[in-house]
């Protein structure tokens, strides 16, 4: 069952053009080359801390993701 924060951050990545395939993820600029969760978490992590959020809104770090 998908959280509230992983929805959040589905929804986000998919206005990003990112989205959820069987085997990973792809980017509507290169939507042939599959990427790995870490790649998508490296490669937009500056973007989601760059946007002015109300802290309601922000990404919450769990620890055990840290």
């Amino acid at each position: 069952m998908e959280t509230q924060a992983e929805e959040a951050a589905r929804r986000w990545l998919a206005d990003q053009g990112v989205s959820r395939v069987r085997d990973g993820w792809v980017s509507d600029e290169e939507p042939d080359a599959l990427l790995t969760a870490n790649q998508v978490a490296h490669s937009w992590a500056g973007d989601v801390f760059a946007e002015d959020l109300d802290a309601a809104d922000q990404v919450p770090i769990r620890p055990e993701a840290t």
